[in-house]
Order: structure tokens, then sequence, then C-alpha cells
């Protein structure tokens, strides 16, 4: 009788998440448009970013069946009624890695990972500048032709003054999870933490030991991280929070082991509380890419779907209509990195998913939504003359996703 009940809820849940993506789709325009970069109206003319220039994009191999769920359905531009309203804000980042709003304040934190810290974005027009919060954080490097430097990754807000932030900066086993308390001007050091999590030694499901913790996630009662310290696996773990404090952090689910797939990178919090994490795959095979969901709760998998895109480093869910966003930083191919918006529909008995290009990025790394719909966006490359270095990008709550 548990079993059935438990089915029975898994079956809503995921019910629940297709249907959003089927009721928020929109009719598309007859006539195609190429999104650009555009000055909102009330932005000074001297800040108006620069119009992004038109890239194409390549027709995409077939994708591999995924181990639950359809195929992806073929990549489409998107078929707006409108242009997208975006802005490059700030440049000047390196490697950014990982991108959240503060709760009340609504103030954007960056993990500008290259760099070893974290710093948040003073939003005046005109005057927009990277303030540092946390320094001091180790570097190492990440991934294969190319590789990068990377330090801080993955941020979670579990209050407005508390930040979790998962680290990549030293070898497989010996990277942590640092709480701090977030100073209310100037910054600290990354040595001043509230409490410091793990780190993931060595153990059977985890050949080299855990780190590179790429996507953090805070609810009410836990705190979620994917795990890509040993690469050719892959785990998210979870510790409980309680009274403000989080507890041990362990291994929750070995999600190659789930999706035959490595990398877990991004997770986002589902409308029915719901984990949404992507699979990044291998860095060097195109086009497989995972979305896939579990039960917070026992860990199981409620869906798994191929996205059809390279791979997928960030997930958000739209605050206001649901639908999924994602960010593909196409390490292979980066002139096919972007936005995308991901329709996951009905097709017969299975779920596929159906990937829209929204928006072309320079290898673009995270997302993250304001409460009112604002979209930001960090990227490893610039796409424009004016703005060197990593990019902080935003969509206003108007644009038409």
């Amino acid at each position: 009788m548990r079993f059935a009940v438990r089915f029975a809820i898994a079956l809503s849940v995921v019910a629940a998440l297709v249907d959003t993506g089927l009721a928020q789709q929109r009719r598309p325009s007859t006539q195609q448009q190429q999104p650009q970069y555009r000055r909102p109206s009330g932005t000074p003319q001297a800040q108006r970013p620069p119009q992004q220039p038109t890239q194409r994009v390549a027709n995409r191999p077939a994708q591999p069946q995924a181990t639950q769920g359809g195929q992806a359905g073929e990549v489409t531009k998107q078929e707006v009624l409108t242009t997208i309203f975006s802005q490059v804000v700030i440049g000047g980042l390196k490697n950014p890695c990982g991108v959240a709003v503060q709760p009340k304040s609504d103030e954007v934190f960056i993990a500008d990972s290259g760099a070893g810290q974290i710093v948040k974005l003073k939003d005046v027009p005109g005057a927009y500048e990277l303030l540092p919060v946390i320094t001091g954080f180790p570097t190492d490097t990440y991934g294969k032709n190319p590789t990068y430097e990377i330090g801080p990754m993955g941020l979670a807000f579990l209050n407005k003054y508390t930040l979790v932030v998962g680290e990549g900066g030293l070898p497989e086993g010996q990277d942590v999870v640092r709480v701090f308390r977030v100073p209310h001007a100037g910054s600290i050091d990354a040595g001043d933490v509230l409490q410091q999590l793990g780190p993931l030694r060595a153990s059977a499901g985890s050949a080299t030991g855990e780190g590179n913790f790429f996507g953090a996630l805070a609810t009410a009662t836990d705190l979620f991280v994917t795990c890509n310290g040993d690469s050719s696996n892959g785990l998210i773990a979870k510790a409980p929070i309680q009274d403000g404090e989080v507890g041990e952090l362990v291994p929750f689910i070995n999600s190659r082991q789930v999706t035959g797939a490595a990398r877990p990178a991004a997770i986002a919090l589902g409308r029915q509380g719901q984990l949404v994490v992507s699979q990044m795959g291998d860095l060097h095979t195109p086009n497989d890419s995972l979305l896939t969901v579990y039960d917070p709760k026992a860990g199981g998998l409620l869906m798994n779907v191929a996205t059809q895109l390279h791979d997928v480093t960030g997930v958000a869910i739209s605050p206001q209509s649901g639908r999924i966003y994602a960010v593909d930083f196409s390490w292979m191919a980066p002139e096919e990195g972007g936005l995308y918006r991901l329709d996951l529909v009905k097709d017969g008995p299975e779920t596929i998913c159906k990937p829209t290009l929204l928006m072309s990025l320079d290898r673009p790394s995270a997302l993250a939504f304001a409460p009112d719909g604002t979209l930001f966006i960090t990227t490893f490359g610039s796409h424009t003359a004016e703005q060197k270095g990593g990019l902080l990008v935003r969509i206003y709550n108007d644009s038409k996703l």
C-alpha cells in the first residue's frame, strides 16, 4: 500500500511539472527574429549595450536514447513577438561559475571563480561596479581541452545574511562547502566561516573523492550540492538544515548510476518541491546533457530526459511562469552556447524536452532569477568589444521568453 501511494505521488509531481511547460507555451509569431541586446526604456543612452552579432546555430547530430524518457526535440530558434530586452551589465569577471540573488535585498552575488572571490553588483546605472564580499579562495583547474581556472562555484542563500559557497579550488577529495555570514559592508576572508562542510573523501561511490561543488540549492529543510570531483561518476550530496545550522554533508544520490551520465552540474527547485538537475555528461561528447528530476526526500528518480544540448551548466525556473531555462556552456563548440528554454511536452506515453534557443552567448555558466522575473546570466567569454573578460548579462522581466 505504501509503495502504491508513493508511486501515485511521484506521478502527480511529474505531471505537474510537464503540465506547467504545456500550459505556458505561447503561440509564436510567423516571423522569426534574432534576439538582440537592447536598451530598455529609461536607461541613459550612454549605457546602451552594443547589439549582439548574429550567430547561426549549427545542425546537431541525433541525441542518443536517454535512460528514461523520450528523445529530445530538435533545437529551434525562438520566435518572439518582440525583441528580448537585455543588457550586458558589466565585464571583467574571471570564469564566473555561480550567481545568486540575495533574499529581500535582491542584490546579485557572483562566484568570480577564477579570481578566487565572491563579489556583488553595485547596481547603479552609469556606475556599475563589482564589490568584493569574500576573498582568498584557493583556485585550481577544471576540464580538458581547454582547461579553466576555478575556485568558488555553487552559491545558495540560506537566508538574507547566510551564504553557502561550494568550492572547486582544491584537489578531489579536499574541496569543502563553506557557510558564511555576509558582511553588511566591506569584505571578509574565505577562512572566516560560520561552518565548513566536508570534504567528501574517496569511497565506493567516488574513486577520487568529491569536490567541484558546481551547484548549490537550499530549501527550508535541506542543503543540496552537486559534485564533480570524480569526473567519471557524479554525486548529489545532502545536509539537513535545522535552526539555521547545517548538518553533516553526505552522499545522497549517485546520479551516474541512476541516469548513466556523468557530471551533475546545475540544481534548482521545481514548483512542486522537486530537485531539477542537469547532467553535463562528457565534455567532448555532443548533445549528451540530460535534465533529471528527483524526489528531495527519498532521492528517487521522477524524470530523466535528453535535452539535445552539449553541456548544461545552469538551470533556473521562472518564479512567474514556472518555465525551465538553461544555459549550454557547449565546451566543444562554444559558438553553439546560449540561453535556452526547455519545454517538457508529452509525445504519446513519453515526455520529451524541446529546447528553444533564446540568445547566443559565449560560454554561459550560470543563471538565476530575481523575484520580479529579471534573469541574470554569467558567461566565461566576452561577446562585446567594450566589455572584456567574463560578463554579467541581465534580461529584463518584460521580455517575452
